[in-house]
């Protein structure tokens, strides 16, 4: 994506040598044709279907989009709780990690990160600095635990499977994040706002040119880096909108997959993933002192099941 740090190429075993790459890439999962379309489910369907349906693409490594999911608002509170002023008076001076973008050129992903408290985050989002994003982890004891009783902490949908961790993702105006993979499978509820996820294969790792070296793709899509590596962010790409700099990356097919609320996307591990956001203006505010284009989503990791080889 535009902006990514370049560096050094790393060495990668690749290219040629087709027994080399199969030794490293063991992906046996849902392998997308050029013309490949995500499939769609009903999210309205009732949750013993949705589990089904869940249950089918983690074990077939396929992405699914679940479009319009029934967010109940027994379940699903946050669907029209989470305002930004209801957020502020929530969290007031609860501290948040937020990432600030060098300039809006610039992705997410290679800024600089510090502490605020969330009030003043808020009052940012509000005067429309589109430069700050903030992601906060459940396990920090910060955001989300504060918010317990206002969201699921284990989605209906996800059929009991264990979570190992929860995002809050906020924001306003546009803004994009670098291309990467992640360790878990992703279930990705968008709140508010509109996201654009532009996809790629584990079948295709070897040809995403991250900033450390790959040295296994496993059957089940998970990419893995070497334990000692110097890199700060392993499973970033470096690629940017140059073909000619990264050759192996312009042969690569990709989806783009758009939602809007209450769409969600299940993600499994390994599939690389571009995501631009851009914000839209509240229709529920209470008193409008807040009211930004801001985008938000609740994303939840959880362990990515094996594949038979």
């Amino acid at each position: 994506s535009t902006g990514c740090s370049l560096g050094g190429m790393p060495k990668r075993r690749r290219g040629g040598d087709a027994d080399a790459v199969a030794s490293v890439n063991r992906y046996q999962g849902f392998r997308p044709t050029p013309d490949w379309q995500i499939r769609v489910v009903d999210g309205s369907l009732p949750t013993a279907q949705l589990i089904a349906e869940m249950d089918k693409s983690r074990s077939s490594r396929e992405p699914i989009l679940l479009r319009d999911l029934t967010l109940d608002q027994a379940e699903w509170p946050c669907a029209q709780l989470w305002t930004l002023e209801h957020l502020r008076r929530r969290l007031g001076s609860t501290s948040v990690r937020v990432e600030e973008r060098a300039d809006p050129r610039a992705s997410f992903g290679e800024g600089y990160r510090g502490d605020m408290t969330f009030e003043w985050f808020a009052d940012q989002l509000g005067a429309g600095n589109a430069e700050l994003y903030m992601n906060t982890q459940s396990g920090s004891g910060a955001v989300l635990d504060r918010l317990v009783g206002e969201y699921p902490v284990n989605p209906s949908a996800l059929g009991g499977c264990e979570i190992t961790e929860a995002n809050l993702w906020l924001g306003s105006g546009s803004g994009r994040s670098r291309l990467h993979h992640d360790k878990d499978d992703n279930l990705y509820v968008l709140l508010h706002g509109r996201k654009k996820f532009t996809l790629f294969s584990p079948a295709d790792a070897l040809s995403m040119y991250t900033e450390a070296e790959v040295i296994s793709v496993q059957p089940n899509g998970v990419v893995e880096h070497p334990e000692d590596t110097e890199a700060s962010m392993p499973n970033f790409s470096r690629v940017s909108t140059d073909p000619g700099t990264f050759p192996l990356f312009s042969d690569v097919s990709s989806n783009v997959v758009e939602l809007q609320p209450p769409d969600a996307l299940f993600l499994p591990a390994g599939w690389f993933h571009e995501v631009q956001s851009v914000g839209c203006e509240s229709s529920n505010t209470m008193d409008g002192t807040l009211n930004s284009r801001y985008h938000l989503a609740l994303n939840y990791w959880f362990k990515p099941r094996h594949v038979a080889v």
